[in-house]
């Protein structure tokens, strides 16, 4: 029976390191989305203000 104990312990470990590493896949693959998003959001923010210039210039 301490042989199932310790199996159960080390098939608990296997999972939960499996998880872990899940987990940090998930992580980088969310902070390289979230990257991609503030790269996306500075260029929008840089048009836009291209655009109101524009708009400033062409209506003086």
């Amino acid at each position: 029976m301490a042989g199932n104990s310790k199996d159960s312990k080390d098939s608990k470990i296997l999972a939960y390191k499996d998880m872990i590493n899940q987990l940090n896949k998930t992580i980088s693959t969310q902070t390289e989305l979230i990257q991609s998003l503030q790269k996306t959001l500075e260029a929008d923010r840089l048009e836009k203000e291209n655009l109101r210039q524009q708009i400033e210039y062409l209506t003086k």
